[in-house]
């Protein structure tokens, strides 16, 4: 399932830069994913906590809800999250026809996985019990 949407502020340095039409638009982002992970992403446009983006990562493009906002070059928020950085930044907000993907297609997607793979399982008598499986956005 996809993240749900968090209910932190961004920064309002961030937020006044978006606003003010200053020069400086990109910001550094942290971005849920499924299961609760959380990576920092630049990205070159001001994005808003609370919005889907499409990231581009090490195995093609993802999509999550950002959780924090900060304006480049300033200190990460305190306390905000323990995760890595992501490989890749953010490419774009994600539109509404993708984001009804990420919850729609693609759960149904994961969880026929999550069936087929039990069922191996059972097949095969493995001492084991198949708990999730993730369709990266972009497949």
């Amino acid at each position: 399932t996809a993240p749900s949407s968090p209910n932190n502020n961004e920064s309002a340095t961030a937020a006044s830069q978006k606003h003010s039409g200053g020069a400086t638009t990109s910001c550094q982002v942290l971005v849920e994913f499924k299961r609760k992970r959380v990576l920092q992403f630049e990205s070159k446009e001001f994005v808003t906590a609370g919005e889907f983006v499409v990231v581009g990562g090490d195995r093609g493009e993802d999509i999550g809800v950002v959780t924090h906002v900060w304006p480049t070059g300033t200190a990460e928020p305190t306390g905000a999250w323990s995760g890595g950085i992501g490989i890749g930044k953010v490419l774009r907000p994600a539109t509404l026809l993708e984001i009804s993907q990420l919850q729609g297609v693609q759960f149904e997607l994961e969880s026929r996985a999550v069936e087929g793979a039990q069922e191996k399982v059972v097949e095969h008598q493995l001492p084991m019990r198949i708990v999730d499986a993730e369709y990266q956005f972009d497949r």
